[in-house]
């Protein structure tokens, strides 16, 4: 996320909040990275953003990470990266880490319901086209 241009944060807060509603990721750790190459007060950022309602019950605290990072850091070329980055980085898998068992259980729950869904997509397709073969079939007396 650009940390330099004010104006995109409601349009970062706005996609943010679409993506992680959907429920298979609400709760989930999540790392925001921003684009900024000084400092940023994350608390200012997590209150323009209203990242509250992402994580109710105060889950942030556990689950957010507000990371200010520098994509051009250059301390004499090379591919540098900025400590920042691998900061924000190494939390979030050691997090996941720390959850695995929790995510796991999750995930095998949502591959479960998306398998459902899809054989009642594939029962309710199948009943459609019956109906309308029977539907085409019909003798109408004339």
């Amino acid at each position: 996320m650009d940390g330099n241009d004010k104006n995109r944060l409601a349009e970062s807060k706005d996609a943010l909040i679409d993506i992680y509603q959907n429920a298979k990721l609400m709760g989930k750790p999540l790392l925001l990275a921003i684009n900024h190459k000084g400092d940023i007060d994350t608390l200012e950022v997590f209150n323009s953003m209203n990242l509250a309602q992402l994580f109710p019950g105060g889950e942030a605290s556990k689950s957010l990470k507000i990371q200010a990072c520098d994509v051009t850091y250059n301390p004499h070329v090379e591919p540098h990266i900025d400590p920042r980055i691998r900061e924000g980085f190494n939390w979030i898998v050691g997090l996941v880490q720390e959850q695995m068992k929790i995510l796991e259980s999750r995930r095998r729950t949502d591959i479960k319901q998306e398998i459902k869904e899809k054989i009642e997509r594939k029962r309710t397709m199948v009943i459609m086209d019956r109906d309308l073969r029977r539907n085409r079939t019909k003798v109408v007396p004339i």
